[in-house]
């Protein structure tokens, strides 16, 4: 799941280019991970709670799932935990300061565009995050809690997860 987390469930976003109307820059958003680097989570495995609307999602009955995030791919901060590699959002505001995160995005879906508020607390030993997508009758509330348990195991793939396990 995550440490992609966020992006898996959110399906992310990208920077785009400035622009006039207050677009933030992928130059931006890159010297604001790279200043916030020592706040940033350690890779190894870790336990994450998650809520979606304040209950477990369908693919966490339990609310827990375990993931694994490599060094590798966090080589690339913003794409490990924020957009979980989609590039079809554009940022509003991306303010990272010290270990805090808050952003706005407005990404394309099928049913056109949607409106994400990100607020997330990192750590080397984890995250909390809260994250907002859609609005009105469409809105979802995800939270999620993260802490790290220790060296992802050898045979777990970095892109594979155990959805479900318990931590």
């Amino acid at each position: 799941m995550i440490l992609t987390g966020a992006g898996a469930l959110l399906g992310g976003c990208s920077a785009s280019e400035e622009s006039d109307s207050g677009i933030v820059t992928e130059e931006q958003v890159a010297q604001r991970l790279a200043a916030a680097a020592p706040n940033l989570p350690r890779p190894g495995q870790y336990a994450i709670a998650i809520l979606e609307n304040g209950q477990p999602p369908a693919s966490a009955p339990d609310g827990l799932v375990r993931g694994c995030l490599s060094k590798e791919q966090l080589a690339d901060p913003l794409q490990a935990l924020v957009t979980g590699g989609r590039s079809d959002c554009a940022f509003g505001s991306f303010n990272f300061k010290g270990p805090r995160l808050e952003a706005a995005m407005m990404c394309a879906s099928d049913a056109g565009p949607q409106s994400m508020w990100l607020n997330a607390h990192y750590r080397p030993d984890g995250y909390d995050l809260d994250m907002t997508v859609g609005s009105g009758e469409d809105e979802r509330r995800i939270s999620m809690k993260a802490r790290l348990l220790g060296p992802c195991a050898e045979s777990e793939d970095d892109t594979d997860n155990q959805q479900g396990s318990k931590p």
